[in-house]
């Protein structure tokens, strides 16, 4: 082979030793523009988790406002207690909605988002049916004690914990997804700086 390129004119030489380094040049850039792109799409989906993640926490904190301003009322009796329930619905309605969007290409994040929207469902109605029983309990009648009755029987709270167990695997899955598409960022930042 030393032979060959030996008897090669100078300028066949240079032409040669020219195109081996172009071609190496298009090779590494063209490597280094995918590295660039796969990890622009790693740390498009590390956002993207993220941003789910950070609206499970958010349809959390709703339905615990919504158990907090329901028991405040349950307790006290006074109107003024039910804005968190108010708000808690709202602002579950307004993340839930979000997240079916962000996940529409998970099948089994869909799928616990209804099952938690169930829950959520179940929750509401539990907590619509106290309030309108606090509503008309009156001390004097004895209908305060049927309702603490009722209230006794805790199924406010089952349908909380209900939707509790459905949002922490939710939020697991995609703690897990991050993990993965952390692994992935990191790769595509190693081949970029090898390239």
């Amino acid at each position: 082979m030393s032979d060959v390129f030996n008897r090669m004119k100078l300028a066949t030489r240079f032409s040669t030793v020219f195109g081996a380094i172009l071609a190496i040049f298009v090779i590494v850039v063209a490597v280094a523009g995918y590295s660039a792109r796969q990890l622009a799409e790693a740390e498009r989906w590390n956002t993207h988790t993220h941003k789910v993640m950070n609206l499970a926490q958010d349809n959390l904190a709703s339905m615990i406002n919504m158990e907090t301003g329901a028991r405040g009322f349950l307790l006290a009796g006074q109107d003024a207690f039910l804005e968190p329930w108010t708000g808690g619905q709202t602002g579950f309605g307004t993340s839930w909605d979000t997240l079916k969007k962000l996940t529409a290409d998970n099948l089994a994040q869909q799928r616990r988002l209804d099952e938690m929207q169930q829950r959520r469902n179940e929750f509401v109605t539990v907590g619509d049916s106290l309030i309108q029983a606090r509503r008309a309990a009156k001390f004097a009648d004895g209908s305060m004690e049927a309702f603490f009755g009722e209230f006794a029987k805790g199924r406010d709270q089952a349908a909380m914990d209900g939707y509790r167990a459905l949002n922490k695997p939710f939020y697991d899955a995609e703690r897990e997804l991050l993990v993965v598409r952390a692994e992935q960022a990191r790769q595509s930042h190693g081949a970029m700086s090898t390239a």
